[in-house]
């Protein structure tokens, strides 16, 4: 009998049974795929490759706009680029696999007998407690079924031999515009197709309107589009929609991820698994019922990240060895590695009580380590307690705010208030200086001293 059961050896799996090792607990890992995690394999690290070397292409061609240096036949070898992604995935992935080589685990489809039973390769086992990190697979909407064996998702996108000339990116959520705005760097042609007026989540419409300023640069974006059919001919596809329809040589489907939980049989125990982020489970104690059955990771089906994950995976260890409830309560931390990145930290606009909020804002166009960069523009937007001065959130896409936004949540977490965070240095000339221009700003609209 095994203290705890865990499906799913990615993020949350493995962060699971680190905890469980420290415990020096009886446990299990049933992995079901081959090893690894979706961060490592399709998700942050090759992304991030591809983005990271979209940007170099970008920095190439501005200096050669500006004739700084002469490049007369400029031309980016996508084939390469993919190989160089992959190159590095790969090497994400190895050190992945290899520093979890050490936990015990088994290879296997686990499906669900009773609360403390799990079958898996036609064995029955059984522990006081189950933790779910079955992990997440892209969403394809039924209008993509008849070409979903030949669109792209992140599952399969790092796998190309090359880039299409044209291709469609459906979905302009955090994977989309990253995507989008990589792919048009490195010369394709981007159209991009939003079901509603969102770019990577963004709720500040100030905030909004400077991304969408940055972004249009690179490609059109059809706002309120649904897409009512997808079809392929002579190679490419045909995208058809209420008022229009385009051809592109392939589809990018970034309609977000959907939780494996619905394939591990939890209709046995009496469970509905259709509506996972809002009824299977207690978003803060992560506890399925009163069941000894704990969920993380992305298959809680609520914030598909790393870190979140990993948290997740912690809580749901402590809750399945202590009789005492931990609570899983951490301000948000978001941030999209576009280029200015794209971050929120904290509490957003729509959850604060506004008449008690002061809002300290900074724009980069005259900032001055953004113009040396040449990467002056974008916004920052503070939301700071209008009694107790203490950070409640902010919501920023500007150079420096992926850093900007853990100076924020460190802040918030520790509760440093606004003139604490005044008093701190800072250099000259850095990008931290536009982002205490933006706190700088609540002072003068408060009484802080």
């Amino acid at each position: 009998m095994y203290d705890v059961l865990i499906i799913g050896a990615g993020t949350a799996g493995i962060a699971a049974a680190k905890q469980l090792e420290k415990l020096n607990a009886k446990y299990l890992l049933i992995e079901e795929g081959d090893g690894s995690t979706t961060c490592a394999k399709t998700g942050c690290m090759p992304s991030k490759g591809l983005i990271e070397i979209a940007k170099k292409v970008n920095n190439i061609q501005s200096l050669t706009k500006d004739n700084l240096i002469q490049q007369n036949h400029f031309k980016v070898d996508t084939a390469s680029v993919l190989r160089k992604v992959r190159a590095l995935r790969d090497h994400f992935v190895e050190r992945t696999i290899r520093g979890s080589e050490e936990f015990p685990r088994i290879k296997g489809h686990a499906s669900f007998v009773d609360t403390n039973t799990l079958e898996v390769n036609g064995e029955k086992i059984s522990a006081n407690n189950i933790i779910i990190a079955s992990g997440s697979r892209p969403r394809i909407p039924d209008v993509f079924e008849e070409v979903k064996s030949s669109i792209l998702t992140t599952d399969n996108f790092f796998e190309q031999e090359t880039l299409p000339d044209s291709i469609a990116v459906v979905g302009l959520g955090i994977v989309g515009v990253e995507l989008a705005q990589a792919l048009a760097r490195l010369g394709v042609q981007v159209q991009v197709y939003e079901e509603y007026k969102t770019i990577a989540g963004i709720q500040d419409e100030k905030v909004f309107h400077h991304a969408l300023s940055i972004q249009q640069q690179y490609y059109p974006i059809h706002f309120n589009t649904k897409i009512a059919k997808v079809t392929k001919q002579a190679g490419q596809f045909l995208i058809e929609w209420e008022s229009g329809q385009s051809i592109t040589d392939q589809v990018l489907l970034c309609a977000g991820r959907e939780s494996n939980i619905d394939q591990l049989n939890l209709e046995k125990l009496g469970l509905d698994t259709t509506d996972t982020a809002n009824t299977l489970y207690d978003p803060c104690t992560l506890q399925i019922n009163d069941f000894p059955i704990y969920v993380a990771g992305d298959a809680s089906s609520k914030k598909m990240v790393v870190h979140e994950a990993a948290e997740e995976a912690r809580v749901a260890v402590y809750n399945a060895m202590h009789a005492k409830k931990k609570r899983l309560a951490k301000p948000a931390l978001n941030i999209v590695f576009t280029d200015p990145p794209i971050a929120r930290v904290g509490q957003s606009l729509s959850e604060l009580d506004q008449e008690k909020c002061v809002i300290g804002e900074f724009e980069f166009s005259l900032q001055g380590r953004a113009t040396l960069k040449g990467e002056n523009h974008g916004v920052v937007r503070v939301y700071v307690h209008s009694e107790n001065h203490h950070i409640l959130g902010a919501e920023m896409m500007a150079p420096g705010a992926d850093n900007f936004a853990h100076l924020l949540m460190m802040a918030i977490q520790n509760e440093i208030p606004l003139h604490g965070l005044l008093q701190l240095p800072v250099y000259h000339p850095v990008l931290e200086e536009g982002l205490r221009q933006a706190l700088v700003n609540v002072k003068s609209k408060s009484a802080v001293t």
